[in-house]
Order: structure tokens, then C-alpha cells, then sequence
């Protein structure tokens, strides 16, 4: 079981940006393919208070499948595996606790959504709109304290991106 919940967590941490809570509440039915031209990924409906606040899409065929499978074998179930019906509040950080009571390393699984959020903050690729969208934030702050981890930009990489905006000129 604790291998299950472990993928479950790095898969929706690392591939989706899912926070704790998000986990706990994330039903199979809330997980579904996306058939894109290039190839077909996974997209994952995330709600607040039962309504779906965004969709995030998560690319990595591996953890696609896993997430895909769990969905399946759970239907309209809780994605994260428990034992019982109900969801432990603190579900998530018992898994960190039990790995480092086996011996392992801990982790944080707000850490690890927020490397996520870094590396999307660092592709040029990512517009700080679809982010914030796919991110579920409302503000950038989130990477106040991610600073020293976003990658270094010149005054010319600023100015060529700025070049290449689209609408009036900045």
C-alpha cells in the first residue's frame, strides 16, 4: 500500500502540481485522456468545493498511465489509496512519516508541488497566464520564496522576449 499512495503522491506532485488537499479530494472519474494531434496525455479536472476550478494536463506518458490505471481500477473512488472509506486528513504526510519511520527519506509534498511550479515558471515556453491557470494560484508570490531557484535572465533576454510579444508595443 505504501508504494501506491508514494507513486500516487509523486505522480500528482511532480506531474499535475496537485497540493495535499487536492490529492485527498482527486476521484477517478476527475482523470481522463486528452487525444492531442502529437499524442494522447492525461488531463486531471481538479475541484474546489466539488466544482472543477481548472484542468491540469500531465504529459509524462509513465506517470499518464499510472494515473490513467488508478482511475480505472477506482471509478468514481478516491484516487489515493486508503484503507477504509473515509479519507484521513493527514494522509499525505503519514506517508512521509512512514518512510522515514522504514528508514528512507522523507519528503514534502508541498515542496514538490512548488518545483513544479518553478519549472514551468522557468520555460519560456509557459506564458506566467497559463501558470497561474494551470497552477491553481492567484498571484506569483508563490515563487517569492522560489527565487534563487528560477534561472538568471539578462536586460537582452528580457528585451528580446519583450521583442517578440504580441499587441502594442510594450
Amino acid at each position: 500500500m505504501l508504494r501506491a499512495q508514494l507513486l500516487t503522491i509523486l505522480d500528482l506532485t511532480t506531474g499535475a502540481g496537485l497540493s495535499s488537499q487536492e490529492i485527498r479530494h482527486l476521484r477517478g472519474s476527475d482523470i481522463s485522456p486528452l487525444e492531442l494531434a502529437e499524442r494522447t496525455v492525461v488531463q486531471i479536472a481538479v475541484r474546489k468545493r466539488g466544482v472543477i476550478s481548472r484542468v491540469v494536463p500531465v504529459v509524462c506518458p509513465v506517470r499518464g498511465h499510472r494515473l490513467l490505471t488508478r482511475a480505472r481500477e477506482v471509478g468514481s473512488g478516491f484516487v489515493f489509496p486508503i484503507v477504509g472509506d473515509s479519507m484521513p486528513r493527514n494522509a499525505i504526510c503519514h506517508v512521509a512519516e512512514e518512510l522515514v519511520e522504514q528508514g528512507f527519506p522523507g519528503f514534502n509534498a508541498a515542496a514538490l508541488r512548488n518545483r513544479w511550479v518553478v519549472k514551468l515558471a522557468s520555460d519560456p515556453g509557459v506564458p506566467a497566464a497559463m501558470l497561474m491557470k494551470m497552477a491553481g494560484i492567484a498571484d506569483l508570490r508563490v515563487l517569492h520564496d522560489l527565487e534563487a531557484d528560477l534561472p538568471q535572465f539578462s536586460p537582452e533576454d528580457g528585451a528580446r522576449a519583450l521583442l517578440h510579444c504580441k499587441g502594442e508595443d510594450l
